[in-house]
């Protein structure tokens, strides 16, 4: 890094790789048409989310202290056995085995539709690290793709997008009752209504965030204009340049076809 970075952005954008996170209008259609599984019926989904920072033991713990609600937790995809057992133990010691739902198998990638619009709401709970701080998670495609309210931790980038977009409660996990209440309020609370409309605006073909038709286009005119970055010009990082090809010139050759 060098000043050429900064000056060129003070918040370093420049530095920070944009992948959009969405689905094309095929999907959405496709999501639209297909019927929710009977089998497969609950009120909250944790959909994925198999990473260290992403972990459903808050939700449990919201599930055991809301005395006034009954909702079933579904794991569409089971985590790795270190990390089922303790949930499973977990949801052992509060009382919550018939309520925390997991896959019988492998959930087929074109029968995921079906299962998710089972739901009432997707939840999303994590740590407060590196990652959920700096990157918005992929279930927040399923949260527009299928027209489900999402809730969300506060730590970070995902909590700060599904606030500005209003689809859903945004929550600190720490605090079970105010989990409990965000649940209720996303699956059948009197704002789920401003949720699911918010969630319209969200996933409209001309306006909405997560249509790829919207983003891909000028993502591709981008990479395609073969901008350079902005300190291929500044005259001390060329020389940076031609005194590290001098002391190693094989950094000039094609590297070998095993690397």
């Amino acid at each position: 890094m060098s000043a050429a970075h900064h000056r060129a952005g003070a918040d370093l954008a420049g530095l920070v790789s944009l992948v959009p996170i969405g689905y094309n209008q095929h999907s959405l259609h496709k999501a639209d048409e297909e019927v929710p599984r009977e089998d497969a019926a609950c009120e909250v989904l944790w959909n994925g989310g198999v990473w260290d920072y992403c972990h459903p033991a808050p939700v449990l713990h919201a599930l055991a202290a809301d005395r006034t609600s009954n909702f079933r937790l579904r794991l569409l995809y089971a985590p790795p056995p270190e990390r089922l057992e303790p949930l499973l133990a977990l949801a052992a010691e509060l009382g919550l085995e018939e309520r925390v739902l997991l896959p019988i198998g492998p959930v087929a990638h074109r029968a995921r539709d079906g299962w998710v619009k089972a739901a009432r709401a997707v939840v999303i709970t994590g740590g407060r690290t590196a990652e959920n701080m700096t990157c918005h998670r992929l279930r927040l495609r399923d949260a527009a793709l299928y027209r489900l309210p999402v809730v969300v931790d506060d730590y970070g980038a995902t909590g700060d997008l599904v606030a500005a977009l209003g689809i859903g409660p945004v929550i600190d996990p720490t605090y079970p009752q105010a989990l409990a209440a965000a649940l209720r309020h996303a699956v059948d609370g009197t704002e789920r209504e401003r949720y699911l409309a918010a969630l319209d605006r969200a996933r409209s073909p001309l306006r909405g965030r997560f249509a790829l038709e919207r983003h891909l286009a000028p993502l591709l005119g981008l990479l395609e204009s073969g901008h350079r970055a902005p300190d291929r010009t500044d005259r001390r990082h060329q020389d940076n340049i031609h005194t590290l090809l001098t002391q190693y010139p094989g950094l000039r050759e094609q590297a070998p076809d095993l690397i």
